[in-house]
């Protein structure tokens, strides 16, 4: 990945913003372990968790990550410029980004400490003519100055050829991943996982699990050919219920009962697909990096699908094309 890095420089109009946990809400989020340590390029701070180190990167060295929700993985994104940083600077691979913006001195503000060239100050006497700087007798009127500062960002995308292989070489691998793991789950004699609406279990069977909750309780979490860490997503949803929450509005309710009247009767018997924890479940996630849930929903929306009289869409038994998260119940 040692093709010739070129830089672009481009001026924005609007104000840059820095990244928070929202920009990320789509990215997607590969399991790690909870000592996951994401580092800086620059300096040897590590953080925890994207937003922080992502925020880090723009307020402390001027460095922004295009497109985040589409690397497979940002961990193994990271760690290699950082490498590559390491014998050169980042002005060799990224764009330039430069911003400005205005600033007005407050009305008790008499020192101008930035570095800028300011407006021409004039003023005006009610006596003999014009004169500069305040001199003269009468009445002084001055203006406000108005100052321009401006910040340089470096921006790091697949604008540069070799951010662009490294994506894709970072989405392939976590894609055979996927597919690796998911081959095993089929065959997975250890899975043991209850119903989540009734004392129904299934051992070895993560289809048969799948199909009844669509089948009898009217509950759709995807086809089994596009669910990966099914043990885990079941988990998960347990967990939730558990928790006394609505699996679609995540609203939370006194009780078991209730929660289960209002579900009933709002017909939530569906995920919420604006939830990108469930991200990492499905596969097709993987082959399209940063696509949202709602984007595929819409696309499965425009199939013709097969509905009984409750407007439930019948999943396929066997697997089939891939497709992310459930439809409406």
């Amino acid at each position: 990945m040692d093709s010739q890095a070129t830089t672009t420089a481009a001026t924005f109009t609007q104000p840059l913003l820095f990244p928070t946990p929202s920009s990320l809400l789509h990215a997607p989020t590969n399991k790690q372990t909870n000592n996951t340590k994401y580092p800086c390029l620059i300096c040897d701070v590590t953080k925890v968790d994207p937003p922080s180190l992502l925020d880090h990167l723009a307020r402390e060295h001027k460095i922004v990550i295009s497109d985040v929700a589409k690397i497979a993985d940002l961990l193994i994104y990271l760690t290699y410029w950082k490498k590559r940083l390491i014998d050169k600077p980042i002005q060799e691979f990224a764009s330039q980004i430069d911003t400005s913006s205005s600033l007005r001195p407050s009305a008790a503000s008499t020192t101008d400490t930035t570095p800028t060239t300011p407006t021409t100050t004039t003023s005006s006497s009610t006596g003999g003519g014009e004169k500069e700087g305040g001199g003269g007798d009468g009445k002084v009127e001055q203006k406000a100055k108005v100052q321009t500062k401006q910040t340089t960002y470096y921006m790091l995308s697949d604008v540069l050829p070799e951010d662009a292989t490294l994506r894709l070489h970072i989405r392939q691998q976590k894609l055979e991943e996927v597919l690796a793991k998911q081959q095993a789950e089929r065959s997975d004699p250890s899975f043991d996982k209850k119903c989540l609406f009734c004392n129904a279990s299934f051992k070895g069977d993560r289809n048969g699990l799948i199909a009844h909750m669509f089948q009898v309780h009217k509950f759709n979490i995807g086809r089994p050919d596009n669910l990966v860490d099914v043990s885990e997503f079941i988990g998960l949803l347990h967990n939730r219920l558990d928790h006394l929450q609505c699996l679609y509005c995540e609203k939370t309710y006194k009780s078991s009962a209730v929660l289960k009247q209002h579900m009933r009767k709002k017909k939530h018997f569906k995920l919420n697909p604006k939830n990108s924890s469930y991200d990492r479940f499905y596969a097709s996630n993987y082959l399209e990096p940063g696509k949202h849930w709602q984007d595929i929903q819409k696309e499965i929306d425009a199939e013709p699908d097969d509905d009984d009289d409750d407007g439930a869409v019948v999943p396929p038994s066997v697997p089939s094309s891939s497709s992310s998260s459930s439809s409406s119940s």
